[in-house]
């Protein structure tokens, strides 16, 4: 519980802009985690395994315009999936969007559409509102003055709206999976 309630804080320490208590919250979370004799299994709804460790620091990355930052926590929840880290498509669309958010940050849109091109094949049963709303938010940047006329912009916009249009629950009901 401490885990997950110091990425909490340092989650919404960034949404508030307070940049030294979301980074003191992000070491405190990592602190409790270090200090776990058993490991996190990752099964209960409590549990605050590596990867979504890394998708707390990658949300308070991209909250506070640091890319780099971003991309390392991306990294930290790759290297846990390969170490054995239970893998749950969530957090790992979410970290796959957040790593797109930092290329685009960073304006390497390319970078963007290889993170992005994997979640939008995911089928609409599984285009869940917390994976929406980060491509929300993505699209956004997207639409920024400096991407006007951008080909690979654009086509990760129409991936986006795509996706989003196939997560509505008419959509899913009616069989409509674009």
């Amino acid at each position: 519980m401490r885990v997950l309630l110091a990425n909490q804080e340092a989650s919404a320490s960034a949404l508030l802009g307070d940049t030294r208590r979301a980074r003191w919250a992000l070491l405190d979370a990592q602190d409790a985690a270090s200090r776990l004799s058993a490991g996190d299994s990752g099964l209960s709804t409590w549990s605050c395994p590596a990867p979504r460790q890394a998708l707390y620091a990658l949300s308070v990355a991209i909250r506070l315009r640091d890319p780099d930052e971003a991309l390392r926590a991306a990294e930290m929840a790759d290297a846990a999936w390969a170490s054995g880290a239970p893998w749950l498509y969530g957090v790992w669309s979410l970290i796959r969007i957040g790593a797109g958010t930092a290329y685009v940050l960073k304006g390497d849109l390319d970078s963007a559409a290889g993170q992005i091109d994997a979640v939008t094949t995911l089928a609409p049963a599984f285009r869940i509102s917390t994976i929406t709303g980060y491509l929300a938010d993505l699209a956004s940047l997207l639409g920024q003055r400096r991407f006007v006329g951008d080909d690979t912009a654009r086509d990760l916009l129409a991936q986006i709206a795509a996706f989003t249009a196939a997560a509505s629950p008419a959509a899913v009901a009616s069989g409509d999976e674009r």
